[in-house]
């Protein structure tokens, strides 16, 4: 398995509704492509209570195959015309969890951890193992992905939820 994700900082006038839009009409052609575990188009706005406006997808995949023949795929072919071509940050999943009611998650999580050089990756991975196994439990989230960066050595997580009790703004955006 790996994970990967990109994003897009947008300018404060960009038109929302243009992402939303193009989720909407084009995000369901990914469903079915070989490899894909699932799929967060996520997206963070200044409307919303955060700093900027960002579009940043993750996905988990199966292989480093299914995610090498998405990025030669027309889909990815047409965000970089659309957008201009991203950095894809893959990391390497520790924990997985998906609900079969992934559906109906409406708000993400995500966080970032370094990992020093004094951290021992056995006590981090027990530690992940134990965060996963609460975040199985917790009724509100329906998957969470823990992941070892690839390039820098840093713990990620993301979990998608149905529902959020935070309000305000938000200190990291998607």
């Amino acid at each position: 398995m790996i994970a990967a994700q990109y994003s897009f900082t947008l300018p404060a006038t960009f038109p929302i509704s243009d992402i939303e839009t193009r989720v909407r009409n084009l995000g369901h052609k990914l469903d079915s492509f070989p490899g894909l575990g699932f799929k967060a188009y996520l997206l963070s706005t200044q409307q919303a209570g955060s700093k900027i406006n960002r579009y940043a997808p993750f996905y988990l995949w199966k292989s480093e195959t299914g995610l090498v023949n998405f990025l030669k795929s027309d889909g990815f072919r047409g965000l970089e015309d659309s957008f201009g071509r991203p950095q894809v940050i893959q990391t390497l999943p520790l924990t997985v969890y998906t609900s079969d009611q992934i559906k109906q998650a409406t708000f993400a999580v995500r966080d970032s951890i370094p990992v020093y050089p004094d951290n021992t990756l056995s006590d981090l991975f027990e530690q992940e193992d134990t965060q996963g196994s609460l975040q199985k439990q917790d009724t509100n989230c329906v998957a969470y992905v823990a992941s070892l960066g690839k390039v820098r050595m840093s713990l990620m997580s993301f979990s998608l939820i149905r529902e959020t009790a935070y309000q305000g703004e938000s200190e990291q955006e998607c």
